[in-house]
C-alpha cells in the first residue's frame, strides 16, 4: 500500500487519533447543518413533509462531507495561533477592499471611449508554505475582477490579467503580502 505518512510528515496514528477526536458533533457542525437547512427552505419555495425530509438529508449529508473534507486538510496543518488568526481577518478585510478597487478599475476600463486592453500572464512565486493559504490566495486573486488564477503548482501561481497595468503590481500586491503575514504571524 506504500508510505502512509505522505509529504506532511503526519503519522497515520496521529491522523487516526485526530479523526476520532474531531469528527463528533460540534457546535460548528450543528450551525452548518441549520444554516444549510434554512437555505434549503428559503430556496425550495414551500415547506411540506417531503421537502423537510429531503432538506434534512441534504443538509446532514453536506455537513458530514464538509467535516470529512476539512478534517483531512486541517489535520495536517499547524494552527495559525492568535496573531495568525488576526492577520487572516486583516487579509479578509484587505481582500474586500481590493475587490472594491478592482471593480472601480474595471468600470474605468469599460467606460473608456476606446477599449484598449493588453492581456498578460504573470507567474507569481509564492513564499507561503501552507497549501491551504496558497489556495486561499489563488481564490482571492480569482475573485478580484480583472484577474484569474489559471494554474497553481506547488509555489508557482499563473495569473491572467485583463490588462498589463494590473499585472505590474501583482507580485507586490497587498493580497499576497497579507497572506504571507498570516503564515508568518507578523503584524
Amino acid at each position: 500500500m506504500g508510505d502512509l505518512t505522505g509529504s506532511s510528515g503526519v503519522e497515520p496514528e496521529e491522523v487516526h487519533a485526530v479523526s476520532k477526536r474531531n469528527l463528533g458533533l460540534t457546535r460548528a457542525n450543528v450551525l452548518l447543518f441549520f444554516v444549510l437547512l434554512v437555505f434549503w427552505f428559503l430556496f425550495s419555495g414551500a415547506i411540506d413533509i417531503g421537502r423537510i425530509l429531503v432538506g434534512v438529508f441534504l443538509a446532514g449529508g453536506l455537513t458530514i462531507l464538509w467535516q470529512l473534507a476539512m478534517h483531512s486538510i486541517v489535520a495536517r496543518q499547524k494552527p495559525l495561533g492568535a496573531r495568525g488568526t488576526l492577520n487572516l481577518l486583516r487579509f479578509l478585510a484587505r481582500m474586500h477592499w481590493e475587490v472594491f478597487v478592482a471593480n472601480l478599475k474595471m468600470l474605468a476600463f469599460t467606460w473608456r471611449p476606446r477599449l484598449a486592453l493588453h492581456p498578460e500572464f504573470v507567474t507569481l512565486e509564492l513564499r507561503v508554505e501552507n497549501p491551504v493559504l496558497r489556495v486561499l490566495i489563488a481564490n482571492a486573486i480569482t475573485m478580484t475582477p480583472g484577474t484569474l488564477s489559471v494554474l497553481l503548482e506547488e509555489k508557482r501561481l499563473l495569473v491572467h490579467c485583463i490588462d498589463r497595468s494590473l499585472a505590474v503590481d501583482l507580485p507586490q500586491s497587498p493580497l499576497v503580502v497579507s497572506i504571507e503575514r498570516v503564515e508568518g504571524g507578523d503584524s
